[in-house]
């Protein structure tokens, strides 16, 4: 996977990343944009699942971080049709929930396909590590994929 702006893993090495954010709040929306940019990320937004995917096709994300509950497309039904894409499929996902997330989440997490659940209510520093981990464990797995030029 080609990432698109710098981030430094754990080793120090530059990455780079685009991510796509949905959901339907948007002071969620707007937080999330300021702290993932303060950390050298390029941010796409959406409010729905439908929109992401309109989003996600004309500019192909290296994640997607997605609420569960919104209105016209939920985030459950934007993974399936994530996964359902060829294209789309390669990109990891971290859903994002209001609710802490329980033991029994684990099994929506595998159902969708998804990396990781957090919850909202997760510090700036555990969201931000869990984004570079998240990146970094896919930069890994595709350091061999040719790059995808910006649109």
């Amino acid at each position: 996977m080609a990432l698109a702006v710098p981030v430094a893993d754990a080793s120090g090495m530059i990455l780079m990343a685009r991510v796509l954010v949905v959901d339907d709040n948007r002071g969620i929306l707007s937080l999330l944009r300021e702290i993932l940019e303060g950390h050298g990320h390029k941010v796409s937004l959406a409010a729905n699942g439908a929109e992401a995917l309109e989003v996600a096709r004309q500019k192909l994300p290296d994640l997607l971080i997605t609420d569960l509950k919104m209105p016209v497309m939920d985030g459950p039904e934007l993974c399936r049709h994530w996964q359902a894409d060829d294209r789309l499929r390669q990109r990891p996902i971290i859903l994002f929930s209001a609710h802490p997330p329980r033991p029994s989440d684990q099994a929506l997490v595998v159902d969708l396909r998804a990396e990781r659940l957090l919850a909202k209510t997760a510090s700036v520093k555990a969201f931000v590590r869990t984004v570079d981990e998240v990146l970094e464990q896919h930069e890994v797995q595709d350091a061999c994929a040719p790059p995808f030029p910006d649109p």
